[in-house]
């Protein structure tokens, strides 16, 4: 399915998807992702209301960010490759991802997952008659959007120097 950014179409064919984990043997060494099912980053913002003497709230405010992440992955070797490249504790490290969607002719869009703990993956799963898959996914302390030449925080204060 495509989804438009301004005047630009991308595809889910158009993404490429890297992990580099943050510590271990392969620290910054970054790790391509293939076969790639579902890339998916949210945001996962709270909002919280301040009740008055009315039905309706008196004041909301955002009060609490936490980020998602999943890759779904069509080969289960996929999870195990990335295992061997970050070597024992891939579980326990912190990684960066970064999914970057590229078509000719249009600028590049980039989701920047930082600090992702990988809560669930480097396992599998299967069905009769199918290869086995797996997914990679978790939470993430930061997630950014670049976009023609700048960097959009969604949580920065308007006017605040992050």
């Amino acid at each position: 399915m495509a989804f438009q950014v301004g005047s630009m179409i991308f595809v889910h064919a158009d993404a490429k998807c890297t992990l580099t984990p943050r510590e271990g043997p392969k620290k910054g060494q970054p790790f391509t992702v293939r076969a790639a099912s579902k890339l998916n980053a949210e945001l996962g913002g709270s909002a919280v209301e301040a009740m008055g003497n009315s039905i309706e709230a008196v004041a909301i405010a955002l009060g609490k960010a936490s980020h998602t992440f999943s890759i779904g992955l069509d080969v289960s070797q996929v999870s195990v490759d990335y295992a061997v490249h970050c070597g024992d504790g891939c579980a326990r490290m912190a990684h960066d991802i970064a999914i970057v969607l590229n078509r000719p002719g249009l600028p590049p869009v980039s989701f920047l997952i930082g600090n992702a703990i990988i809560e669930k993956g480097f396992g599998l799963s299967s069905d009769a008659g199918s290869q086995t898959k797996d997914e990679i996914s978790g939470k993430n302390q930061t997630l950014r959007i670049k976009h023609s030449g700048g960097t959009i925080d969604p949580y920065a204060l308007p006017g605040t120097v992050a």
